[in-house]
């Protein structure tokens, strides 16, 4: 029986925590493969203007154009992504950490299956 997962009150409750990355990567991208989009994803952390959130994604899936009002990071934790910027298309592998301004638009796009790490840290002025 799947267990459901905490509720982000829990999930952020105290002063420390830690976090399974590996499992929580083959567990979201499991439910990617099935899922309608072909991504999944799970909020870690969430405080003030700072969320961690981590993705997983199917074969040939990905995110579409969004910009975010802070600065965003992007860990490829397995397989490889493309970060799609006004810049290009940037091929980011395992071990990779890419940032991006506040407001820079980006897409992300898989050939295979992956799993992104994403910070966010939103200007609390919203410039």
């Amino acid at each position: 029986m799947n267990e459901q997962p905490a509720r982000p009150e829990d999930r952020f409750a105290g002063d420390f925590g830690v976090i399974g990355l590996e499992a929580m990567t083959a567990e979201l991208i499991s439910r990617a493969v099935d899922s309608k989009h072909g991504h999944a994803q799970q909020t870690l952390y969430k405080h003030g203007h700072t969320t961690v959130a981590i993705f997983g994604f199917g074969a040939g899936s990905g995110l579409p154009q969004h910009a975010a009002k802070g600065v965003v990071t992007v860990q490829v934790l397995i397989g490889e992504v493309t970060l799609e910027t006004p810049d290009g298309a940037n091929r980011l592998v395992a071990g990779q950490l890419a940032r991006l301004a506040p407001g820079v638009e980006h897409a992300v796009q898989t050939e295979r299956e992956a799993a992104i790490l994403v910070h966010v840290a939103l200007d609390p002025h919203g410039t």
